[in-house]
């Protein structure tokens, strides 16, 4: 089996490449490799590697960033994730797109499942809800992934610039 990721140095993709077994081709691959943004390059890439399953790792993450520029993040958030949608019907993949608990208010007492409707209450959330609501539209294999410790990360990595 092969699995093609973008966004290769971010923590999601550094975790799934932890835990594949040596038995799956990981490609993976950055920014400078390949610009999300641009569907060209998505689909050229597709055709190049002829991946059996596609995770999208890459997402414009910086909850503060989206606040002040929420086109950033549906540039990549959302319309790259359209980009993929189209190209991985076009060559028969598999495409997983990684979410987030940010697509939800925050308010519920109890875990949220897949069946609650979802309320994001920022430009980071909006966005990446709109790149679910956008797989959904094509039918396409929509798989909700949530790595536990990323939030623990991303807040010693803040602490560690801001201290």
């Amino acid at each position: 089996m092969k699995i093609l990721t973008f966004g290769q140095t971010g923590q999601l993709a550094r975790a799934l490449k932890r835990t594949l077994p040596n038995t799956v081709e990981l490609i993976q691959l950055n920014h400078q490799q390949v610009d999300i943004t641009q569907s060209q390059q998505i689909i050229d890439a597709l055709a190049y590697y002829r991946p059996d399953i596609i995770i999208n790792c890459a997402a414009f993450t910086n909850v503060e960033e989206a606040e002040v520029n929420p086109e950033s993040a549906i540039k990549t958030n959302v319309l790259a994730v359209e980009y993929m949608a189209k190209a991985a019907i076009t060559y028969g993949i598999k495409l997983i797109q990684l979410s987030t608990d940010y697509v939800f208010d925050g308010r519920s007492s109890i875990p949220y499942t897949v069946v609650q409707k979802p309320l994001a209450l920022n430009a980071y959330g909006q966005s990446k809800l709109l790149a679910e609501e956008t797989l959904l539209s094509y039918q396409s294999p929509l798989f909700v992934l949530y790595e536990h410790l990323g939030f623990i990360i991303t807040v010693a990595i803040i602490l560690s610039q801001r201290c």
